[in-house]
């Protein structure tokens, strides 16, 4: 968890400082399993990595990524389960994620999809991902925050349609996050029914800018 999120958090949670460390150390080994792994670890598995007891390590999970927690981290709707940890997935989605070529990661929307790169510095990182209009493939390689090639190699635009409920978590998050998606043209994106153009909260990004 990097400073400023650790800040908005405590802000919001009011939470104290001994108890923000817990949240510090469960971030960390998520985020670390995931990134090692593809996949999420179970609230089981976090609370032997904190040393405490199994409900302690499922508290933790709730306290750290629960509905009204963080904007971009959610669980599962009705569950204590890993749904979703910026900027991967842990349930599958049409952004899958390749380093090296090895392919186990799903990022969790388009623009989080190219942040994944980040975590993976030095590497190349391949998103393969389907335009929603055509269903024709969308292929991208980054590395270290630059766009190496893209598929089409011109033409791509994403869009953003933000909304309320990002602090909701669950099915409300999950819903604004379906709505960033990339297309292989503007056209395409104009024949998506997702697309509302007169609406005040969408934003749309050309690849190239």
């Amino acid at each position: 968890m990097n400073g400023s999120t650790r800040d908005s958090f405590k802000e919001m949670t009011n939470m104290p400082a001994t108890e923000l460390k817990t949240l510090d150390k469960a971030y960390a080994f998520i985020m670390r399993r995931i990134v090692d792994t593809g996949v999420a670890p179970h609230y089981t598995e976090l609370a032997s990595e904190l040393g405490v007891m199994v409900e302690e390590g499922r508290k933790v999970l709730n306290d750290l990524i629960g509905p009204g927690k963080m904007a971009g981290y959610w669980l599962v709707p009705g569950t204590d389960l890993v749904g979703s940890f910026a900027p991967f997935n842990n349930v599958p989605t049409h952004y899958r994620i390749s380093v090296e070529g090895q392919s186990k990661w799903w990022g969790q929307w388009a623009f989080e999809s190219l942040a994944v790169c980040w975590l993976f510095p030095g590497k190349t990182v391949k998103i393969d991902t389907v335009c929603l209009d055509c269903n024709e493939p969308i292929v991208l390689e980054v590395r270290d925050g630059k766009i190496l090639s893209s598929s089409p190699d011109e033409g791509i635009v994403g869009i953003s349609v933000f909304g309320f409920g990002f602090m909701g978590g669950g099915d409300i998050a999950g819903r604004n996050w379906v709505n960033m998606n990339f297309f292989r043209s503007e056209e395409h994106l104009n024949n998506w029914p997702g697309y509302d153009k007169s609406s005040e909260t969408a934003v749309v990004q050309p690849l190239s800018d």
